[in-house]
């Protein structure tokens, strides 16, 4: 394990924060995406992507927790969920930076790396290693 348990649980919780803020046709949108990329029949989306805007508690809901509510199959929610867990989320961009950028004797800003596009837990967690990791090496600690 790279993170201590207690950090990754809070860098999930605030990602997943994110995607709760995001409004109803933001995350029918994404389900459209994942339902697609998991195969779904069109219909079976359709008739889906209606029950999940009439939800009134999906505004506090992330997608992966509103997909087990909106009345599929098993097997369709199984797949919808494992797409999910591999590429939902929304957007992130990953950017170290330091206080070290900006002194009076230096002004660096953008000096250190970053990671846009990131999405999932997997790719967050990677490019966060990868920033800690430049920033390591760039300064020498």
């Amino acid at each position: 394990m790279v993170y201590p348990d207690h950090i990754k649980q809070e860098i999930a919780r605030a990602y997943r924060g994110l995607e709760r803020s995001l409004d109803v046709e933001e995350k029918a949108g994404e389900f459209y995406r994942l339902a697609g990329l998991a195969n779904l029949d069109r219909e079976k989306i359709i008739t889906a992507m209606l029950a999940l805007r009439g939800m009134k508690e999906l505004s506090d809901m992330t997608l992966g927790q509103a997909v087990s509510l909106i009345g599929i199959d098993q097997a369709d929610e199984q797949a919808i969920l494992d797409v999910y867990n591999k590429q939902g989320g929304v957007f992130v961009v990953v950017r170290s930076s330091s206080i070290l950028e900006d002194t009076r004797e230096e002004m660096m800003a953008g000096r250190f790396k970053s990671y846009p596009y990131i999405r999932s837990d997997k790719l967050l967690f990677e490019s966060i290693l990868k920033c800690l990791a430049y920033y390591w090496v760039e300064m020498g600690e």
